[in-house]
């Protein structure tokens, strides 16, 4: 029982170790020290944490804090992504998607995209919703866009979904034209990030005071 208890005590030290070796890979990044952000994701892939790997497939894509190197990028995203690492099957789907290391594949970039959709709306969600919307090596779905983009705005809380969902009801070009479903895609987008829609939800809400 005591052995099995330092076990348990181990592996939660070791994953914490990990979460916190992302997040001083991302604050190293926004401090463009690349050489460092490198060495805490490394340290978080060997300890077990996929995003870890998948931000270390990452550096190697772009070459940040090492030589630029595919066939890196694509083993990392393949492992984060193999053990449910879903941020791993996004940058994974990108590869087969745009053949950067790899065969070009679109099937299996977007199966890869609807796998991280299914599991984490925020990873996948948003670049295969908007693909049907804008037939980016799709053909044109919009129904279908729209709803993966509402999963991303709305389960996954990104705020470029939800612009997108704004800017679409606004105009009215693809369905029809509804202002205050856009009020409510851009007070949404607003509520995550501070950005361009706050500024259009204001106009939106200052007119429809007029109404």
């Amino acid at each position: 029982m005591k052995h099995l208890l330092l076990l348990v005590i181990f592996l939660f030290s070791s994953f914490t170790l990990a979460e916190d070796d992302v997040d001083q890979g991302l604050q190293s990044i926004k401090k463009r020290d690349y050489d460092k952000a490198f060495f805490y994701f490394k340290r978080a892939c060997e300890n077990g944490d996929m995003k870890g790997c998948a931000k270390l497939g990452t550096c190697y894509r772009l070459g940040k804090g090492v030589a630029k190197n595919l066939q890196k990028a694509e083993e990392y995203f393949s492992k984060a992504c193999n053990a449910d690492g879903m941020e791993g099957c996004v940058r994974l789907g990108v590869l087969y998607e745009h053949g950067r290391g790899v065969k070009k594949d679109i099937p299996k970039a977007f199966s890869l995209y609807q796998k991280a959709c299914d599991t984490d709306p925020e990873s996948g969600c948003f670049i295969i919703g908007r693909a049907y919307l804008f037939g980016d090596n799709v053909d044109v779905d919009i129904e279908r866009g729209i709803i993966l983009l509402e999963r991303s705005c709305d389960d996954g809380e990104d705020y470029l979904a939800c612009s997108i969902l704004g800017d679409l009801y606004l105009k009215g070009e693809e369905v029809e034209q509804d202002q205050n479903k856009a009020i409510f895609f851009y007070k949404k987008g607003c509520e995550i990030k501070k950005d361009s829609s706050c500024n259009i939800l204001q106009v939106l809400e200052a007119s429809s005071a007029y109404e």
